[in-house]
């Protein structure tokens, strides 16, 4: 009998430093979720009319405009230009943001160094979901049982 309450004190243990070592890893996620979307700055004039202008442009250049061809290599230079300025800008005003998500993520990894009982290969959400489930159900009754039954799936 007191063999059967230790190893559930032992799964209660197992399953609470799994969840904090979920609740770590999920935000970590999120933020590099919110690093990537931080990076993907939108053009200031859309794309299709840049096309179009462009199109116009050659259009003009086919049928005899003698400047056609220059200006045509002059709007697309100046689009570049644009975007390319409006993109360091925007990703200057976020600058900021993104070093703290950085060193949030960083600081969840120094964490799950220390107290994640589960291997890296695992420090993923979808993993230790499975492996919380796992030990609730009764189909595992170690992190070691959690890995083969989730390798096995």
């Amino acid at each position: 009998m007191e063999k059967s309450t230790k190893e559930n004190l032992e799964i209660k243990e197992m399953i609470e430093a799994l969840e904090t070592s979920l609740h770590q890893v999920a935000e970590a996620e999120g933020l590099q979720g919110e690093i990537h979307r931080a990076y993907r700055v939108p053009y200031p004039i859309p794309i299709k009319y840049n096309v179009l202008v462009g199109f116009i442009l050659y259009m003009l250049y086919r049928n005899g405009l003698a400047l056609g061809g220059w200006l045509l290599l002059g709007w697309f230079g100046w689009q570049i230009c644009v975007n390319v300025v409006y993109f360091m800008l925007q990703l200057y005003r976020k600058m900021p943001e993104i070093a703290r998500w950085k060193d949030k993520v960083n600081t969840n990894i120094e964490e799950l160094e220390k107290t994640c009982i589960v291997p890296q290969k695992y420090w993923y959400s979808s993993a230790l979901q499975h492996f919380i489930k796992y030990l609730k159900s009764g189909r595992a009754k170690t992190i070691q049982q959690c890995i083969e039954i989730y390798e096995e799936d």
